[in-house]
C-alpha cells in the first residue's frame, strides 16, 4: 500500500538503506513523563536483582503476508533479504498458522495467546475484556519498559489492545477514509520507533524493552514507491494496477492472466519495501549495541488470496494462503542458528515462546488459564535443545466477516475446512500431497475418515460451555469510514 508521494512527515524511501529523517518532535515526546520516570528506576528486575539481565524483544508483525512469496519459504523472488537473514541467524517455522485470514482476531491471539473462541474478537465492533491478560502486562510486571508503534486501523487502541503498553503508538492508525489503503507508513513508523529508543537509550540505568511493531505497507493496495513498483515486472505495458484492489472491479478472477501477474508483482514489490524498513530497526538495534541481546521475532497475522480459490484478498476464507504465516526468530545467546522447524506451531504460541526464552514465568491466568486441549504451548525449550521430542500442536481458526462463518482445523499434513451454516459443507484436504488444497477429498460418495472433523468438533464444544471475553465497542465515524473503505464493513 505504499505510495511514492509522502506526507504528514513521513521520509521518503526511494531505494533500501536510505537515512531515517530526523525525529520530529512530536515523536520525540512518545515516552510520557511516568514512564520516563518509571526507566529511570528500573534498577531491578521484578523477580530478580539489579545483576539479573534479561533480552529485549522486538515482535515485528506484517500485515497479510503470505509465507509463500518469502524467498526463505522458497519463493524464487527475492522478496525478503533482511528477513531470510534473521531465519539464517535464528530459527524459521515451516508451518504457522494464524486463528484466522483476517487483522483482528489473529493479532489479539498473537498478543494475549488465546485462541479467538476465548478472546472474543472476532467482530469490527468487539473490543478486549479487562480479564485477558496481555503479553505486555506480563513483560512490565518482570521490568520491562513497553511500548507499541502501530500502523492500521485494527489496531487502534479502542481494541484494547494497550493494556501493560506505556506507550502504544496508533498515529499512524488513524488515517482518513481516503488514506485507509493508501500512502507510506513504514517509513513514519520507523522513525517513531527511532524517537523511543533514543529516550530508552538515553535513560541511564536501562530495563530491557518490549517492542511491538505493527507494519501496514504490505497490505492492499498495491502500490510501492520506485524503484519496488517496477522490480519484479520492469516490462509491463498494461494499465492495471494495485490500486482499489479490494472494493474496485478491475482485479477480478477473469482477468486477463498477464495483467495479475503485475498485480502480484506490485505485492511482491511491497514485501520487499517492507522488509527493507525492518532492516533499518535492526540497524539501529545495532548502532545501540542491542541486537544480539534482543529476541526479534517477524511473522504475520494473514497473507492474500490471488484468486487461487475464487477469492482476492482475505477474511473471506480459510486455505492457507491467508492462514499459513511467516514466522522467523532470531536469539543468539540462546537459539542455535540456521534451524527449520518441520512441526506445525500456532499464533498462539508466540507470547508464551517469547516469555519463555526471556526466562519470564506466565502467570496461571496468562492464555487460556486451565489444562485445556490443544492451548498455546512454550516452544522455547525445543528451540534452546533442552527438548528433543517437539509436540504435535494441531491448529483451530475461523472467519466470519465474508459469506456464513467458517472453521477449519489442521494438522501438519491435513486440512479439514467447515461451513457452518447456510448451506453446510466440508473440504478435506492432503497437505502433503496437495499443498495447494486443489483436491478436495470430501467430495464423493464415501469421503475418506478424518480425525480433524472429529478434533474440530471437540474444540467448538470445548468453547462452547466457555464465556467469550469479548465486549461491545462503539466505532467512531472516521474508523467506520476506514473500515468501509478496505472492505472490512459494508
Amino acid at each position: 500500500m505504499a505510495t511514492s508521494g509522502t506526507s504528514g512527515g513521513e521520509t521518503d524511501a526511494r531505494a533500501e538503506g536510505g537515512a531515517v529523517g530526523a525525529p520530529a518532535v512530536a515523536a520525540r515526546r512518545l515516552l510520557h513523563g511516568a514512564a520516563l520516570v518509571a526507566v529511570l528506576a528500573g534498577l531491578a528486575i521484578a523477580g530478580g536483582s539489579a545483576e539479573t539481565v534479561r533480552p529485549n524483544v522486538l515482535l515485528i508483525s506484517i500485515d497479510s503476508l503470505r509465507a509463500d512469496h518469502l524467498h526463505t519459504y522458497g519463493y524464487a523472488r527475492e522478496t525478503s533479504p533482511v528477513i531470510d537473514r534473521i531465519a539464517r541467524e535464528g530459527v524459521r517455522f515451516e508451518a504457522a498458522i494464524s486463528p484466522s485470514s483476517w487483522t483482528l482476531p489473529a493479532h489479539v491471539t498473537l498478543l494475549t495467546g488465546t485462541p479467538p473462541e476465548l478472546h472474543g474478537l472476532t467482530d469490527p465492533r468487539r473490543r478486549l475484556d479487562a480479564s485477558t491478560r496481555t503479553l505486555a502486562e506480563v513483560l512490565r510486571e518482570n521490568g520491562y519498559a513497553t511500548a507499541a508503534f502501530v500502523s492500521g486501523p485494527f489496531l487502534r487502541s479502542l481494541y484494547g489492545y494497550g493494556r501493560g503498553f506505556e506507550v502504544w503508538d496508533d498515529v499512524l492508525a488513524q488515517k482518513s477514509k481516503q488514506d485507509a489503503h493508501r500512502g507510506v507508513t513504514s517509513p513514519a513508523l520507523v522513525q517513531r520507533v527511532d524517537a523511543w529508543l533514543d529516550e530508552w537509550g538515553a535513560a541511564g540505568p536501562r530495563r530491557p524493552f518490549f517492542l511491538f511493531v505493527h507494519m501496514w505497507d504490505v497490505h492492499y493496495d498495491y502500490d510501492p514507491p520506485p524503484p519496488y513498483d517496477t522490480m519484479f515486472d520492469p516490462d509491463y505495458a498494461g494499465d492495471v494496477d494495485g490500486t482499489d484492489f479490494e472494493t474496485g472491479a478491475r482485479v477480478h478472477r477473469r482477468m486477463e492472466p498477464r495483467d495479475l501477474e503485475h498485480v502480484i508483482a506490485l505485492y511482491d514489490g511491497e514485501i520487499r519495501f517492507t522488509d527493507a524498513w525492518v532492516g533499518k530497526l535492526l540497524s539501529r538495534l545495532q548502532r545501540l549495541g542491542v541486537l544480539d541481546d534482543t529476541i526479534v521475532v517477524v511473522t504475520s497475522d494473514h497473507g492474500d488470496e490471488f484468486f487461487e480459490h475464487g477469492n482476492k484478498g482475505h477474511a473471506k476464507a480459510l486455505y492457507d494462503e491467508t492462514v499459513r504465516v511467516p514466522l522467523v526468530l532470531r536469539h543468539p545467546r540462546r537459539v542455535p542458528a540456521g534451524r527449520v522447524v518441520e512441526e506445525q506451531v500456532r499464533l498462539a504460541d508466540v507470547a508464551p515462546t517469547i516469555l519463555g526464552l526471556a526466562g519470564v514465568p506466565a502467570p496461571k491466568d496468562f492464555g487460556t488459564a486451565a489444562d485445556t486441549a490443544h492451548r498455546e504451548q512454550d516452544l522455547s525449550a525445543w528451540l534452546v535443545g533442552e527438548r528433543s521430542d517437539f509436540p504435535e500442536l494441531l491448529a483451530f481458526g475461523e472467519t466470519s466477516r465474508a459469506g456464513p462463518p467458517k472453521r477449519f482445523a489442521r494438522s501438519r499434513g491435513e486440512k479439514y475446512i467447515e461451513q457452518a451454516r447456510g448451506r453446510p459443507r466440508a473440504e478435506l484436504y492432503d497437505l502433503d500431497g496437495d499443498p495447494g488444497e486443489t483436491k478436495d477429498l470430501a467430495v464423493g460418495p464415501q469421503p475418506p475418515p478424518s480425525r480433524l472433523r472429529e478434533a474440530a468438533e471437540a474444540w467448538k464444544r470445548q468453547w462452547s460451555r466457555v464465556e467469550s471475553r469479548g465486549r461491545p465497542v462503539e466505532l467512531d465515524p472516521e474508523l467506520e469510514q476506514q473500515l468501509r473503505a478496505l472492505g472490512y464493513l459494508k
